[in-house]
């Protein structure tokens, strides 16, 4: 699904993004989130 994958790239660059500036793990998951969000709402 193309959703998967997409998500995944964003799971992959958070968690880079996570180890250069050292954010913790609910910062992270609700940029997910908002990010994930903003694309969907984005496309509809």
């Amino acid at each position: 699904m193309f959703l998967r994958s997409r998500l995944k790239l964003l799971i992959r660059r958070l968690w880079h993004m996570k180890h250069m500036i050292k954010v913790d793990y609910p910062w992270a998951i609700e940029e997910l989130f908002y990010i994930a969000n903003r694309d969907h709402c984005g496309h509809s």
